[in-house]
């Protein structure tokens, strides 16, 4: 039962992030043109980049630290969940 709500509740997550991504290329399209002309491979380029580049945990953590009120996801499980939705 618990895998199930997971999994609802990670589909629902990519919805909402599909919904959110779209809005923001429409709104963002002159600032970032690459964004507006393929928002699911620029997103698939920055999740490349959260794998690859070794200073983004560090300002993941510095962002949790500042904002994060109660217990904050780990960094890896961010990863993991940011993946599950793109894919998902």
């Amino acid at each position: 039962m618990a895998a199930i709500m997971r999994m609802q509740s990670i589909e629902l997550l990519g919805n909402k992030f599909r919904s959110i991504v779209e809005a923001d290329a429409i709104q963002f399209k002159n600032q970032y043109p690459e964004f507006q002309a393929n928002p699911f491979c620029e997103k698939r380029s920055a999740l490349t980049a959260l794998h690859q580049d070794g200073t983004l945990e560090q300002e993941y953590q510095r962002f949790v630290d500042e904002l994060v009120f109660g217990e904050p996801m780990l960094f890896e499980d961010a990863k993991q969940l940011l993946e599950q939705i793109h894919n998902g």
